[in-house]
């Protein structure tokens, strides 16, 4: 959305354009604006109502006109999307898992025959 509005206004994006004064507040309402329809609906669906001739007129994910054709692309998703499959009527029984290899640890009384325990 921000590059849609830099791009009205004839302006390029630098780099990093969200660090900067002019695009920071416009960025930071944009991501709350998509988390909040992150909530409601699938990326496909918003994406899709973006690309629409409609959705593309849009500058702002809080376009008044905009949330109307997310959800009718939300409704095209859900029908295009195969069904979810049917769980099974009684749970498998747990599979047993075999007893976990433990490797005995050395033990710290025995004394090393290094040449500093040898001069001690």
């Amino acid at each position: 959305m921000v590059a849609r509005k830099a791009r009205k206004d004839k302006v390029d994006l630098p780099v990093k354009f969200w660090m900067q004064e002019r695009w920071k507040r416009e960025f930071l309402l944009q991501v709350r604006h998509a988390a909040g329809l992150l909530r409601l609906y699938s990326v496909a669906a918003i994406v899709a109502a973006l690309r629409t001739p409609k959705g593309k007129q849009a500058f702002s994910l809080k376009a008044p006109f905009l949330d109307p054709l997310i959800r009718v692309e939300q409704e095209r998703v859900d029908r295009r999307a195969p069904p979810a499959p049917a769980e099974p009527t009684s749970p498998a029984p747990p599979a047993e898992l075999p007893p976990p290899v433990v490797s005995p640890r050395p033990s710290f009384g025995q004394p090393t025959t290094s040449t500093l325990s040898k001069l001690r």
